[in-house]
């Protein structure tokens, strides 16, 4: 049985020039999609769409993305006090 890899971003350009193309890699096939955003957005609901787990690496920025810009809590996932305190921050600038 082998290992699966989760859902992730590719990014071609960089920060000087433009971003010429974003990719949504799921189980090996790369998705050509229009924007950074909307490989973001993709690649975070494949996460639910294909019961996935985020990567360790990057369990924090998805928690992130799954509730500040989702507005989506999951009855006992694990918290992290960094994600909960920042959106307590900006919640508080918005008001």
């Amino acid at each position: 049985m082998s290992a699966t890899v989760q859902p992730y971003i590719i990014v071609i350009g960089n920060v000087e020039n433009s971003i010429t193309a974003a990719y949504v890699c799921i189980n090996s096939t790369l998705w050509k999609v229009g924007s950074v955003l909307q490989a973001v957005d993709i690649c975070f609901k494949s996460f639910f769409t294909f019961d996935a787990e985020y990567q360790i690496e990057a369990y924090h920025i998805w928690l992130f993305i799954q509730r500040a810009l989702y507005d989506i809590y999951l009855v006992g996932e694990r918290s992290v006090t960094n994600v909960t305190t920042l959106i307590s921050r900006l919640n508080q600038i918005a008001l």
